[in-house]
């Protein structure tokens, strides 16, 4: 599982049910941080990496088609050694996302539609690459474009029932590869 601390705030080990599962997420860690570390990816050996990413990178204005281009290097470094990719969909912020150090729906409102394109680019990789694709935004955020608010304990880290969703979505994926 590799991501930031969206990923890094479940027990994927206990969650899953399964003791071969290693959480490799950073709090505040953005698309280059992943890329500096994915050695230490490779020397565990794993036959497939869930990625989850984007979100800090467009909370810092960083373009989507750089976000994207970074996505894509290392989805092909994963494949150059015969590691399953599976692309999972940046989530949204929900309204209040950082309220408290001037956030607002409008802001929020613009960064998710920022995470739509680089969702929509992303989508549109995995389907031409053969990719598993991981939408989760289709089953956590509301038709008003944000997070649910009641899936949120801060307005973009994620409550127990949210880890659920998201774990039979993975496991899912695990189940179809036989893993």
């Amino acid at each position: 599982m590799l991501g930031n601390s969206i990923t890094h705030g479940a027990a994927w080990n206990e969650l899953l049910g399964r003791s071969n599962v290693v959480e490799r997420g950073i709090p505040s860690d953005v698309l280059m941080g992943y890329w500096a570390r994915i050695n230490d990816i490779y020397k565990l050996n794993p036959k497939i990496v869930f990625i989850m990413g984007g979100l800090n990178d467009v909370y810092n204005w960083t373009p989507v088609e750089e976000i994207f281009t970074v996505y894509v290097r290392i989805i092909n470094g994963l494949k150059a050694r015969k590691i399953i990719p599976v692309i999972q969909s940046t989530t949204y912020a929900s309204r209040i996302y950082g309220k408290d150090y001037g956030g607002t729906p409008e802001t929020n409102k613009d960064r998710n539609r920022e995470i739509d394109k680089l969702n929509k680019l992303l989508s549109d990789y995995a389907r031409k690459n053969s990719i598993e694709y991981i939408d989760l935004n289709s089953l956590i955020a509301g038709k008003d474009g944000y997070l649910k608010p009641e899936l949120t304990w801060d307005g973009v880290h994620y409550r127990a029932e949210t880890y659920k969703i998201w774990s039979r979505e993975v496991e899912k994926v695990l189940t179809k590869f036989k893993l």
